[in-house]
């Protein structure tokens, strides 16, 4: 199910069933991986829709961040360096509409981008959000890690959140510096797993841009999505030297 990309400096391994990144380095260096977590859970960056985390799972029967991340997805564009996929959501008796769901993935020189499109191809209006649950490598640990200047170590441990901005910059205690670029995206969840005894994975971190974390958001007028219209977000990663 593994697919594989390449550049001059990129490498990028996805994995169909669930449409998942497994790995994502630039020139050696790994930005996104997969992780064993201390609550037993093998992790890596997936897309979460139509709903982020628990929203929706009452009142329109949706699992926990949506039905993709756990969907084999199907090839739509196999190129060296542009690779896109999809999957359907369908419609039930509470979640009333059919969802088209696409990734591209794209390695461009210095820039990786990940861009997602969810279309409403038959049913009612449905409410919608998108997430990308990034789990970033931090080899020496997330603990001083700046988002926009701010030490967002705190928000980590609180399972927090942040407003975002379309240009963004992503500080690692070692030095490593990113841009992250998104469009889209309003917010940004920060998170790391916890075990029994309250101590945090330290091998990645969580910074995952959200449409919206607004506790009204879902089921707003904002959020709807009506039959034959789509929502696009995408997200742009670069290193800062």
């Amino acid at each position: 199910m593994q697919r594989h990309l390449s550049s001059p400096d990129w490498e990028f391994v996805l994995n169909l069933q669930g449409g998942r990144i497994e790995k994502l380095t630039y020139r050696k260096e790994l930005i996104l991986g997969t992780f064993d977590r201390k609550d037993g859970k093998k992790s890596n960056t997936h897309v979460c829709t139509p709903n982020f985390n628990r929203e929706g799972t009452k009142e329109y029967g949706l699992p926990v961040h949506g039905p993709p991340r756990n969907t084999i997805w199907q090839v739509k564009t196999d190129d060296r360096t542009y690779f896109s996929i999809y999957c359907i959501v369908p419609a039930t008796d509470l979640y009333k509409a059919g969802l088209y769901v696409e990734q591209v993935f794209e390695l461009r020189p210095g820039l990786f981008k990940q861009t997602v499109v969810v279309e409403n191809t038959q049913g009612s209006k449905v409410p919608v959000n998108i997430g990308i649950h990034n789990y970033w490598a931090v080899p020496h640990g997330w603990k001083g890690t700046r988002l926009n200047g701010c030490d967002i170590s705190r928000l980590v441990e609180t399972n927090g959140q942040r407003e975002l901005r379309k240009s963004n910059t992503v500080r690692f205690p070692d030095g490593r510096r990113f841009r992250l670029q998104t469009k889209g995206f309003e917010d940004v969840k920060l998170w790391a797993a916890p075990d029994n005894n309250g101590v945090y994975d330290d091998a990645y971190v969580c910074i995952e841009p959200v449409l919206s974390l607004g506790t009204d958001y879902f089921g707003s007028k904002q959020s709807m999505l009506g039959e034959g219209k789509s929502f696009i977000a995408s997200q742009e990663i670069g290193m800062i030297y």
